[in-house]
């Protein structure tokens, strides 16, 4: 339903359905806040400060006020046009070298669950946004709390749901609810993307875990997934280095191979 200005009526999370929902899926502590700066931020203060919070904690809001992205790039969007997440990881297990593929897998994770909830054809662009043709759905941001004496990871992502044209905060985004008009689908209620999206992320990471963090539990899935394989990119480098060519493949610490003039280089994020 949409208001006179086109503009949908965003009703809020229902939390306890929710997280009846998620529970057998493995995330024990769900909470929804009404607003919040960053769920990223409050849940590594949280564990900074000595709070027990459980492996697979996760902290949604409704709206976020000081969101942070790569860069620290911040943005914010109207009240519940979005998924706002971040997912505690505790890792006693995993080695610390095979951190590095959580962003990548979390990206999967959220294209695999996006299209079988919405069934767009939606694609990852390396190495932090989900986007379909170009235009980006989905931002992530992978941040450690602390690694000693065991890793604590916190995963943190927004998802673009039901945001309009005229909300949108820069002309390359857009959301599940304009792509799927745009491709004449019914686009799922918001609840449902989000326990679609973390029924493959809870999936996606007893895998990894079991198999102690193994490359090959996430790359060839997402290099199929990939729009970025295969393109010509550009990368801006320390030093103000600029680094153009062909990205050819990720390797198995989840950094880009790119063919240059001059040999394949290796991207890292950052």
């Amino acid at each position: 339903m949409k208001r006179k200005d086109s503009t949908p009526m965003r009703t809020p999370l229902d939390h306890r359905r929710l997280a009846e929902r998620l529970a057998p899926l493995g995330y024990r502590h769900v909470e929804v806040l009404e607003t919040t700066g960053s769920t990223s931020t409050d849940l590594a203060d949280r564990v900074r400060c000595g709070e027990d919070l459980p492996d697979m904690s996760l902290l949604m809001a409704e709206e976020q006020t000081a969101g942070r992205g790569r860069k620290g790039r911040s943005f914010e969007a109207p009240a519940r046009s979005q998924l706002i997440c971040s997912v505690l990881l505790r890792l006693p297990d995993v080695p610390v070298d095979r951190i590095s593929l959580l962003p990548l897998l979390t990206g999967l994770s959220i294209v695999e669950g996006i299209r079988a909830s919405a069934d767009i054809p939606i694609q990852l662009k390396w190495p932090n946004d989900c986007v379909l043709d170009g235009r980006k759905l989905v931002g992530i941001l992978v941040e450690a709390v602390h690694l000693d004496p065991h890793p604590a990871i916190i995963l943190g992502f927004g998802i673009n749901y039901d945001l309009q044209a005229e909300e949108l905060p820069v002309a390359h985004a857009s959301s599940i609810d304009l792509e799927c008009a745009r491709l004449g689908l019914t686009c799922p209620s918001r609840e449902d993307v989000a326990v679609a999206v973390f029924a493959e992320l809870a999936a996606n990471l007893e895998r990894w875990r079991r198999l102690g963090g193994a490359a090959q539990t996430v790359l060839p899935r997402y290099r199929q997934a990939s729009a970025t394989i295969g393109t010509s990119v550009r990368a801006f480098l320390p030093g103000d280095e600029v680094v153009e060519g062909t990205a050819t493949d990720i390797d198995d610490d989840g950094e880009l191979l790119v063919r240059t003039s001059e040999g394949t280089r290796v991207i890292r994020a950052g």
